[in-house]
């Protein structure tokens, strides 16, 4: 998309970000991080943008719903919680 646009800068800058949040947090981005950018270079309204990512993620909600009705059972994560409780209690 830079390429036929002819322009780097927005993924220049997001690049250094992601950089930074590494080095300074030892995070990588996800795939959404991108995901504005290209918006703006295709030209989408910004007004647009929250609903386009809602949509995307109303798929992948959807199919858990049927996956979880199909099979009767709920999805639990696979990890535990190690962090403090209760913290609201004190």
């Amino acid at each position: 998309l830079c390429d036929v646009k002819g322009d780097y800068t927005l993924y220049e800058m997001c690049e250094a970000g992601e950089k930074i949040m590494e080095k300074e947090k030892g995070i990588y981005p996800n795939l959404d991080y991108y995901a504005a950018p290209v918006y703006w270079m295709l030209g989408i309204p910004i007004q647009l943008y929250t609903p386009i990512f809602f949509s995307s993620r109303t798929v992948g909600l959807c199919a858990h719903v049927i996956e979880q009705h199909a099979n009767n059972r709920l999805f639990r994560p696979r990890v535990n919680y190690i962090g403090e409780r209760h913290v609201l209690s004190k």
